[in-house]
């Protein structure tokens, strides 16, 4: 097929190659040099381009503005402004590839260099199941079903590796349709599309499996369509034999995936997911205008992720219920009205390409409703507005008409990263002065810090920064100005920011010190009413009740942390606590007994923590009996491991325990962990546990994930 393409055109097209690439290598641009590409090649294209709008342009139009007015309104405005210029960056790629596929020699061109990307992508990730796949039979596993985790081709999450195989599958059958009149095309692409169907396979997801149904009709479909006989007969029977093949080697896995509900961790995600709806539905309930874009695991956290077991995720379990919490009604009408567009252009459209389009989205839009990467992943959304610019091209649109010149529009995305990089390096000035500021503590220079940290903007995570650091000077310096500083910090970070429930728990520590009393306490007994299986706060309880000399209570609270987190057996605090008051630790340890010996629930993970329990209060049998039960229903728990194998140490079973040992490090360093980062691992486990790591942890991790930025550690002992 001859081509229209000029030099200018051929430069886009590998430029965007590239800059896609780029998405999957996690390549640092910090002044969002992408951005500014991006920017210069629509500007050059809006200059002398011509085009006719519709409806999915207003659309998409109208959720890059919508983004803009979300970070206005969001709790967490720094966060939302990080999303907004995600979205300009693949709205602003979404309108380049609109102005750029006049004809179908563009699409073709595009599509193969594209192919040959997820070519490359594929052989890496393939290459890298294999090396998984060899890292967990190395520590005796034959099932790679509970370790499917675990696999993480480029550092990409295995669900959201797994939903873009559904887009890029997507665009090389695209591809296999626009380049049918070239046979050596075909075939590489006819064998793309295996290497893509193979890593949906082997992601064991069920989603994924589901989606699979109309994924392969529409291959199949297209296959028939573009090919010849001869061609669609080595394809299909491709299919047939990475299919059956796959079940010979891993029909134990693709049996337990089918089933659905049959395992624990298969029950574990489905309740999970049957939780996050009900607090969908509440949230929305008490704030239908959404929390601000990003943010959803920060504004569901009081309702679903306070409990210890839990755990941090950064993802939603279901498209709807994100757009919900983080858009609100409105967001959600917005973008039912471009899904009701996008499906009266396909049923409008009477050719083979926008079928296949429409059914590529179909199996994506299925497969987020089970596991939603869409406004997490980049690589997802621009996939996403491919497809779309391409259902938009010219076969559809037969009429495009010059863009007006006389308004200097084609200035406008120039002007909007400018405007970015303006934001862009407000984030980095603040990033900045808080890196100082913790560098300043660290080196003890404590009015580098005080200039530090006043430097950074009052936004809810500077602001408990602030916070904490007054508090913390208080303690040394008792001066009442710097706790009425902390106070009024973090009261104003609550009225920014009142869905980081940590917050007040931070509060009640202040006004404990300021000596209002009744208010702390007042807070602590909501806090713990309501997330009665948080361990930071039934320390905090005990710490209270201790202090007042109500020890029974005392006694209750921290039992309960220490079933929540077994691990504080293995601190410091522990130690000193028992030669301090022997008597009350006895009294802990016969609680902690009596609990262990009687527990009958069948909750791995609780099963882990008793069995932790047990070994810590050298109550062997016991230990072995709860870790072999929790590993039998989940085999990935990597600590339920390591502490297995002091257990059979303790019996004399060296080599057991080595085996077990080694499969803790594979799973907590990672499948293609080294011998060096095992040793730290173990290193690291031989240590005494700081109580601090142990109860803020999970705390560390959420501020880091919703404020891109670094916590500081308030000693809590």
């Amino acid at each position: 097929m001859s081509t229209s393409l000029k030099l200018f055109d051929w430069l886009e097209i590998i430029v965007l190659t590239f800059v896609f690439l780029l998405q999957f290598f996690y390549a640092g641009d910090t002044y969002f040099i992408c951005g500014l590409v991006m920017a210069i090649i629509l500007s050059l294209k809006l200059k002398k381009g011509y085009i006719t709008l519709t409806p999915i342009d207003y659309c998409i139009l109208l959720v890059g503005l919508y983004d803009l007015y979300s970070v206005f309104v969001s709790v967490n405005p720094l966060k939302s402004f990080s999303y907004l210029k995600t979205s300009l960056y693949c709205i602003c790629y979404y309108w380049i590839l609109r102005l750029l596929l006049t004809d179908a020699s563009k699409t073709k061109v595009l599509l193969s260099s594209y192919c040959w990307m997820f070519g490359l992508l594929s052989i890496l990730a393939v290459t890298y199941f294999g090396l998984f796949t060899q890292s967990i039979h190395s520590i005796g596993f034959s099932d790679l079903y509970p370790f499917r985790h675990f696999y993480q081709p480029l550092g990409i999450s295995s669900n959201e590796w797994a939903n873009l195989q559904i887009l890029t599958g997507g665009i090389a059958i695209l591809g296999m349709y626009y380049c049918r009149k070239s046979h050596k095309m075909l075939f590489i692409i006819s064998a793309i599309s295996l290497l893509i169907l193979f890593q949906m396979v082997v992601s064991f997801s069920r989603g994924i499996y589901l989606a699979l149904l109309p994924y392969l009709f529409c291959l199949i479909f297209i296959a028939w369509k573009s090919m010849g006989k001869r061609y669609f007969f080595l394809l299909s029977s491709g299919i047939i034999v990475v299919l059956l093949s796959l079940f010979i080697i891993y029909h134990q896995e693709i049996f337990t995936t089918l089933r659905m509900n049959h395992t624990v961790s298969q029950q574990r995600s489905l309740h999970s997911r049957v939780n996050e709806l009900d607090a969908t539905k509440l949230f929305v309930k008490n704030h239908p205008l959404g929390g601000g874009n990003g943010n959803y695991t920060l504004l569901m956290d009081s309702y679903l992720y306070e409990n210890d077991e839990a755990g941090v995720t950064s993802y939603a379990s279901n498209l709807i219920s994100k757009i919900l919490v983080e858009k609100g009604w409105v967001g959600f009408l917005l973008y039912s009205l471009l899904f009701i567009v996008v499906l009266i252009t396909i049923c409008r459209r009477k050719d083979i390409a926008a079928w296949g389009i429409g059914l590529i989205l179909f199996a994506y839009l299925f497969k987020e409703q089970t596991f939603s990467v869409f406004f997490m992943s980049v690589p997802a959304c621009l996939l996403v507005y491919t497809l779309l610019a391409i259902l938009l091209s010219p076969k559809t649109v037969k009429e495009r008409h010059a863009l007006p010149n006389k308004h200097y529009i084609h200035w406008l995305p120039i002007g909007i990263w400018i405007l970015l990089f303006t934001g862009i390096q407000w984030d980095v000035r603040n990033k900045k002065h808080n890196s100082l500021f913790l560098t300043a503590i660290e080196n003890g220079n404590t009015q580098q810090a005080i200039q530090e940290i006043e430097q950074t903007e009052r936004t809810p995570a500077y602001l408990l920064n602030r916070s904490l650091f007054y508090l913390s000077t208080f303690e040394k310096t008792k001066d009442s100005l710097n706790l009425m500083k902390a106070e009024n910090a973090i009261r104003c970070s609550i009225s920014q920011n009142p869905f980081d429930i940590h917050l007040s728990y931070f509060l009640s520590i202040i006004l404990e010190k300021r000596q209002n009393k009744k208010e702390a306490i007042a807070i602590k007994k909501d806090l713990i009413k309501r997330y009665p299986e948080n361990s930071l706060f039934q320390w905090d309880m005990f710490k209270q009740a201790y202090q007042t000399d109500n020890k029974a209570t005392a006694c209750k609270h921290l039992v309960k942390a220490i079933t929540l987190s077994p691990t504080i057996l293995d601190t410091g605090f522990w130690t000193k606590f028992k030669e301090n008051d022997s008597l009350f630790c006895k009294k802990i340890t016969t609680h902690l007994y009596n609990h262990i010996v009687s527990y009958q629930e069948e909750n791995p993970i609780a099963l882990a923590k008793s069995g932790k329990i047990a070994l810590s209060l050298k109550n062997i049998p016991l230990a072995k009996k709860y870790l072999e039960e929790a590993l039998a229903q989940l085999p990935n728990l990597s600590m339920a491991w390591y502490n297995l194998g002091k257990v059979e140490l303790s019996l004399g079973n060296k080599e057991k325990a080595c085996i077990y040992e080694k499969r803790a490090c594979v799973l907590s360093m990672g499948a293609l962990s080294t011998e060096v980062m095992h040793k730290k691992f173990t290193d690291m486990q031989s240590k005494p546990r700081l109580i601090n790591r142990i109860l803020l942890g999970n705390y560390n991790i959420k501020f880091t994930q919703w404020y891109s930025d670094k916590l500081y550690q308030l000693q809590i002992e």
